[in-house]
């Protein structure tokens, strides 16, 4: 395979992984909104947080914790491919 086959193959893998961790349950706006919360009445107390989190209709901090349990070691994987074929995108492109 010529160095420009594999150039544009690395590309489009890449451009598909970009598109999953896009798409991942833990980029999800309802996520992001929460997390949002959290840190803006993280002050306030536990209670206040759950509170407001249940007065915007996003996830409690617990379900955040158990999607976080169960969707980091996919997102690490995603991520970690990202990772490489960008390292495999500049060397390809240096030859």
């Amino acid at each position: 395979m010529a160095v420009s086959e594999k150039l544009v193959k690395a590309q489009s893998e890449l451009t598909d992984i970009n598109v999953q961790i896009d798409n991942h349950p833990l980029n999800s706006s309802a996520l992001k909104d929460a997390r949002e919360v959290v840190a803006e009445h993280r002050d306030a107390g536990k209670d206040a947080v759950e509170v407001a989190l249940a007065e915007r209709g996003l996830p409690s901090a617990a379900a955040q914790g158990k999607a976080l349990v169960l969707g980091v070691t996919s997102m690490w994987n995603l991520n970690r491919k990202r990772v490489g074929l960008e390292n495999r995108i500049r060397r390809l492109d240096r030859l």
